[in-house]
């Protein structure tokens, strides 16, 4: 079980870290674009927004661990747990800071639930929320987006721009992640196994309108 948890956690995170990265450093141009430039305000709210679907999106297996193992009875525990720090929270900051007061106590319920999910499994399996190859990652990512951060900061948001500098921190990226983590012979065959399946079909659709 440990084995499967971290492989398919592995490729959440690796999935899920650059559309973390897009959100965080362009919420503004991201909003404007979709919704149009009215809506920019909330960009600070999607940025603590983000952050708690994030921490949630790479540790998400852990509740759904919890479920396959019979464990209901916490994971009813904890939702509750989750529901009074948000309403208590909501009750509290929504009065002083508004929609951003909302989002931060929506994010700290996602946090919350996560660290008791993660205690949890760890308590029952000795499952670890993340590998130590994925923390690095993770820390080395955060410190990429951060430099990110900066940069935009001192230049203009312009397409070409966004362009570029996702490129860059997309390549930046996909090297430590090859470089930390590595490529495993479960995936090699799992993308062999897929590229066999898909020439097989080719080769029947192939032979239908021959």
């Amino acid at each position: 079980m440990r084995r499967q948890y971290h492989l398919v956690g592995k490729w959440i995170f690796l999935t899920t870290t650059p559309v973390f990265a897009l959100l965080v450093v362009y919420p503004e141009f991201i909003i404007q674009t979709l919704f149009g430039n009215e809506y920019a305000s909330g960009s600070l709210a999607l940025i603590v927004l983000t952050v708690g679907f994030y921490i949630h999106a790479i540790l998400g297996l852990n509740g759904t661990t919890l479920t396959s193992i019979g464990r209901t009875r916490l994971i009813l525990l904890d939702n509750i747990a989750a529901a009074g720090l948000n309403i208590g929270l909501n009750f509290w900051l929504i009065p002083r800071y508004d929609f951003i007061g909302a989002a931060i106590s929506t994010t700290a319920s996602y946090i919350l639930i996560n660290i008791l999910y993660s205690i949890q499994l760890y308590y029952v399996r000795s499952i670890p929320p993340i590998t130590f190859k994925i923390s690095i990652t993770a820390v080395s990512a955060t410190a990429l987006i951060a430099v990110w951060v900066k940069i935009n900061n001192l230049m203009p948001s312009t397409l070409s721009n966004i362009v570029t500098f996702t490129f860059a921190f997309g390549l930046c990226y996909v090297s430590i992640a090859v470089g930390v983590i590595g490529v495993e012979q479960e995936e090699i065959d799992l993308v062999l196994h897929t590229k066999d399946k898909i020439s097989e079909r080719f080769f029947h659709i192939s032979k239908i309108f021959n």
